[in-house]
């Protein structure tokens, strides 16, 4: 039996045995004064037997119930003296008044309420006297005695029954958004393999064949500027096609290949030779150890930087482009900076993704993000400020 099986069952003993004690005290030192005692040790018997099956099972709820309100009935029966305490009241009726309308069938626990409703006005026939001229204080006491915990035990099942077709519920609508997910991720995966894995393999291609003519054409000697930029293409299309299988592997729900990790800072000098090669003079300046970082800021920092790159190649003038990193008091600062061409045309085929995805990227970790032109309007900046937090 497990813990929480132990704990109830500990709650239902401990409930069962304060209903022996008190149903016991008001028997024995209320009820029984001057009453022959053979007849009490049979009702202590009883009411101990009737009270200690109170921590029996669910399906026993009915029949314990019935056996409860004989014992109401079989007090007046066999102690026939004055009594002093003339309301029929125990915890162990309305105890199980609560456990036949908590844990039974509709049928089965209207039976149980009737024995027990029924078991006062028995009480107050056999009882006679006043009782006799007022039995219809017999009913306000089965309402109190028997309706009322029967009332509150169904109600509370009730209660518990709706908040589980909720929860049941909320886990369906759960597991169908994951599974809309799911196949929303493995469409994009199929587009992303079937459309830009295809252009990029067919870049990476006629790259690989323009740079072996250009090496045939070419006369021995140093390579010229069309067969480095072709290498460079070819290199960046090898790159984008490792990310690409990256991302892939992530929309399947796959674990990325120990050969196909995600970039991050420590990646950064190769992404700083393919600009370089495209032209700009890019000079780095790293303070502070930002080679310990949590994965996901590590490839958050890497990509910010990859996307401020990529602009100062589209938007600058090609030439000088500054780049920071700095790790000081838990936080991550990323600057760039580069000098600006004629003033960027808004192309509408490009509805400026980039800097919306690092915004996204720095809100995500809870960082801050500033850009835009200098006063003079000559350098574009961006600056990112990352919390690192504790982990490393």
């Amino acid at each position: 039996m497990d813990e929480n099986g132990r704990s109830l069952m500990w709650q239902a003993w401990s409930m069962a045995g304060a209903c022996v004690v008190v149903d016991l005290f008001m028997l024995v030192f209320i009820n029984s004064a001057g009453a022959d005692g053979r007849w009490v040790a049979v009702l202590v018997v009883i009411t101990a037997a009737t009270d200690l099956a109170l921590a029996g099972p669910p399906k026993s709820a009915e029949l314990v119930a019935v056996l409860r309100a004989a014992v109401v009935v079989l007090v007046p029966l066999l102690l026939r003296q004055p009594y002093l305490f003339e309301i029929p009241i125990s915890p162990g009726q309305m105890v199980a008044g609560y456990r036949a309308g908590a844990w039974l069938r509709f049928p089965a626990a209207l039976r149980a309420l009737a024995a027990l409703a029924l078991a006062i006005l028995g009480y107050a026939l056999v009882r006679g006297g006043w009782w006799l001229d007022h039995l219809w204080a017999a009913g306000f006491i089965a309402v109190g005695i028997a309706f009322v915990p029967w009332m509150v035990g169904r109600s509370i099942t009730s209660h518990l029954a709706h908040l589980s077709r909720l929860e049941l519920l909320a886990e369906r609508r759960a597991a169908a958004v994951s599974r809309a997910v799911a196949e929303e991720r493995s469409a994009i995966a199929r587009d992303l393999h079937d459309v830009i894995s295809h252009h990029v393999s067919a870049i990476s291609m006629h790259a690989g064949v323009a740079r072996m003519e250009l090496a045939g054409a070419a006369p021995a000697g140093p390579a010229s500027a069309a067969h480095r930029s072709m290498s460079e293409v070819e290199d960046a299309s090898r790159s984008a096609m490792a990310d690409l299988r990256r991302m892939l592997d992530v929309l399947h729900g796959q674990d990325p290949s120990p050969d196909r990790r995600q970039p991050g800072l420590g990646d950064i000098d190769e992404l700083l030779d393919r600009v370089r090669a495209a032209g700009p003079t890019v000079h780095l300046t790293v303070e502070g150890d930002v080679g310990r970082l949590p994965a996901a800021l590590d490839l958050a920092a890497y990509r910010i930087l990859q996307e401020a790159l990529t602009n100062a190649l589209r938007h600058g003038d090609g030439g000088q482009v500054t780049a920071w990193i700095g790790r000081a008091d838990g936080r991550l600062a990323l600057e760039v900076g580069n000098t600006l061409g004629a003033p960027p045309r808004r192309d509408p085929a490009s509805p400026g993704r980039g800097l919306a995805g690092v915004r996204q990227r720095v809100a995500l970790h809870g960082g801050e993000f500033r850009c835009g032109p200098s006063g003079d309007g000559r350098v574009w900046r961006l600056a990112v400020r990352l919390p690192v937090g504790d982990e490393s």
